[in-house]
């Protein structure tokens, strides 16, 4: 395993950085999910929209 003259410091810092990229590889991750969610709502809108506007013509 990786160590250094501190004993097992490096391994846990080492941890530290992987939790905290996964977490912000999770954060990425939730964040594109809704944005794609909202698109399809922003789509559906539109859609909508384009219907009515097309009705009262």
């Amino acid at each position: 395993m990786v160590q250094n003259i501190n004993g097992r410091k490096m391994m846990d810092y080492l941890t530290i950085i992987i939790i905290f990229g996964l977490a912000i590889l999770w954060e990425l991750a939730t964040i594109n999910k809704n944005v794609k969610k909202m698109n399809e709502q922003n789509a559906e809108l539109i859609n909508l929209y384009n219907d009515r506007s097309k009705r009262n013509q």
